[in-house]
């Protein structure tokens, strides 16, 4: 059984990334399992040739030991505005220390990870996510082919506001307060940059 740990850090694509790696490994094995790691059923999972778990944060991994582990991330002041708009914070300094948690979550899954997918690559090139998740999961091309049907037929469900209600790359740039993008640049720089997103603060 294969087994792999959907890490994906939260409002930054955890859930497209999860779904996508189910798309594969349906088509590459016949029983694949997954589910959080919190509410998974060994029961159902003993029957199964693929297992994936997934998690938001490192400390709820406990002691799955997975083969290939994926991960991804995203601009650091798009996930304020997700926190902001879909998990209603209504304050500054509530919302920078949820990006706080976010950026320590990636950093740790990333020291691990296979794989670490950009926000904007799954949601502007889908395709080619796919095909570098399915390259990692060890999924042929045949199997890639058929998981690409299911993939570009995904659209949000309706009344789907917590994924997808407006996952604009760069959104921030429209929406965020200058005092909340410095905030966040000046903390974050470091990580920012070493991503490849740019940072005004440093101009």
């Amino acid at each position: 059984m294969v087994r792999v740990l959907s890490a994906g850090v939260g409002r930054s694509g955890s859930t497209w990334l999860h779904n996508a790696i189910m798309a594969l490994l349906r088509q590459r094995y016949s029983a694949p399992y997954g589910d959080w790691v919190d509410r998974w059923d060994p029961l159902q999972a003993a029957h199964a040739d693929a297992l994936v778990l997934k998690v938001h944060g490192a400390s709820q991994i406990g002691d799955f030991t997975p083969d290939i582990i994926a991960t991804c991330h995203r601009d650091l002041r798009d996930v304020a505005l997700s926190l902001r708009d879909y998990q209603k914070l209504n304050t500054d300094e509530d919302i920078l220390s949820s990006v706080a948690w976010a950026r320590g979550c990636h950093e740790e899954f990333a020291l691990r990870a296979d794989i670490d997918l950009a926000y904007e690559q799954m949601m502007l090139e889908p395709l080619g996510a796919l095909a570098a998740l399915a390259n990692t999961l060890g999924v042929d091309q045949p199997d890639l082919d058929r998981a690409r049907d299911v993939v570009e037929s995904w659209e949000p469900l309706p009344g789907d506001a917590k994924h997808r209600f407006d996952g604009r790359p760069d959104r921030w740039r429209e929406q965020l307060s200058l005092e909340l993008r410095r905030a966040i640049e000046i903390r974050h720089a470091d990580w920012l940059v070493s991503l490849g997103y740019n940072v005004d603060v440093l101009d």
